[in-house]
């Protein structure tokens, strides 16, 4: 299996919260290579690949199966490499702004508020005589005339095959001698040449009237989840104002680093032509620290302190009203020791667990006890998308009493999805909002 080829790879997701490394078993590879080229060699609790072969390194970069991002220069974890990347680096940001490339971030609203405006005009010509844009929509009643007319006749034509098939062959098989012209009918005679089995599967349906359905149902639907599924309904889903963003803030650099690595192993079972991945095993392993510090404002100002550069002062730096916040974790090690002490950590817990199956994957996590300080984690969107609370917000600079903030609701976006309006909506909001991408950074230290 491709999957299986490679032994270590790091995988560290820069803005996320999570990062991947997965690890295979060794003997997956062809026999011909070298014993020192394709196994994993764990020493003193440190994971070391010895990679010899200059053609085995340059294949393993051309991999398309394989993800080597960030960290720096070489991703696989060596024993010789001088400093240990943390798998959750700090990626400076600006410090305050706009969101950019708005068009592109509301690609799928356009095309999803499109639909729904042409659905709505053409409803209310088809149900409600009603010619919203005049003579503009000459098109889109024509479309909506033809297919309903098209389903209509279509359902009205095998709705006279079924009954009179059915009579034809009921007096063939009861009466024959009382069939007289009952078989003569074009419909009779197209029911006559099914067989028994297309008889039993015909239905007063067609692909007229699947049509006809789907432009009833699907542009509406469209509309909605698009909506259920973009930045601007998590933003709204979220509205704080001054007084409480300050107490978040507080939260999350007040609570301490929770780090742990989780195992998977499992294997693929190839079901028809669908290959279903089966997880057998899960295991977790905390990792132990012996002290930690919040680095967030030294991450601000790196070069000289600056007492009064903290995260609070960066979301206020907007002028706009309403801010749209958003919150990142980074980790960084004290000490080449304590970037040491978290590896072998990582790779105890990875020679421990795999083995298990025929593939094998360890996943570092990161995580602040101020995550959970709002609750339990939120399941948006009818359970489809998991969603970590609070990592997207709005903070109202002035209280909710301004005319621009007393648009700014979760109730009016809806309102707008409904009336077709989503789209200037969004772009209104961004026009009043600021934006501020605020990192909380942990830095810690071996125990």
């Amino acid at each position: 299996m491709a999957c299986c080829r490679w032994a270590v790879i790091l995988t560290a997701m820069a803005a996320g919260s999570e990062g991947k490394i997965s690890l295979f078993r060794d003997n997956a590879l062809p026999d011909s290579r070298s014993a020192a080229a394709r196994s994993a060699v764990v020493n003193g609790g440190r994971a070391a690949l010895n990679v010899t072969h200059s053609k085995k390194q340059q294949q393993l970069q051309d991999d398309p199966e394989l993800s080597l991002v960030h960290p720096p220069a070489n991703t696989l974890v060596e024993a010789k490499q001088p400093f240990r990347w943390s798998p959750f680096p700090y990626s400076p940001t600006a410090i305050s702004g706009r969101e950019t490339h708005s068009v592109n971030l509301h690609l799928k609203a356009i095309f999803a508020s499109g639909l729904f405006v042409v659905w709505a005009i053409g409803m209310c010509h088809r149900f409600f005589d009603c010619h919203i844009i005049g003579v503009l929509g000459r098109s889109i009643y024509r479309l909506f005339d033809h297919i309903a007319e098209a389903a209509m006749e279509e359902h009205a034509e095998n709705v006279a095959i079924k009954s009179e098939g059915w009579t034809c062959n009921f007096y063939t098989t009861k009466f024959p001698l009382l069939v007289g012209n009952k078989c003569s009918s074009s419909a009779a005679k197209r029911w006559m040449a099914m067989t028994k089995e297309q008889q039993e599967d015909f239905s007063n349906g067609g692909m007229w009237q699947e049509i006809r359905n789907a432009l009833w149902c699907i542009p509406p639907v469209v509309s909605l989840v698009e909506a259920s599924f973009s930045s601007t309904r998590r933003y709204l889903s979220n509205i704080r104002d001054a007084e409480s963003t300050d107490d978040y803030i507080d939260r999350m650099i007040e609570s301490p680093p929770i780090l742990w690595f989780e195992s998977e192993s499992f294997h693929y079972e190839r079901r028809g032509d669908d290959k279903k991945k089966v997880v057998t095993s899960t295991d977790r392993w905390d990792v132990q620290m012996k002290a930690w510090k919040d680095m967030s404002s030294w991450a601000l100002s790196p070069f000289e302190k600056q007492p009064h550069m903290n995260l609070k002062w960066q979301w206020r730096l907007s002028d706009s009203p309403v801010v749209k916040v958003k919150v990142k974790k980074a980790l960084l090690f004290r000490n080449k020791a304590s970037a040491d002490d978290y590896y072998d950590q990582l790779a105890f817990f990875t020679q421990k667990t795999k083995g298990k199956d025929k593939c094998h994957k360890v996943t570092p996590k990161f995580a602040l006890d101020g995550d959970q300080v709002d609750g339990k984690e939120r399941w948006y969107n009818l359970g489809l998308v998991r969603t970590p609370p609070c990592t997207r917000f709005i903070a109202v600079r002035d209280g909710f009493g301004s005319f621009v903030s007393s648009f700014v609701s979760l109730g009016v976006f809806w309102v707008a999805t409904l009336l077709g309006m989503t789209v200037p909506y969004r772009f209104w909001l961004e026009s009043k909002c600021g934006f501020a991408t605020l990192t909380v950074v942990k830095a810690v230290e071996a125990g």
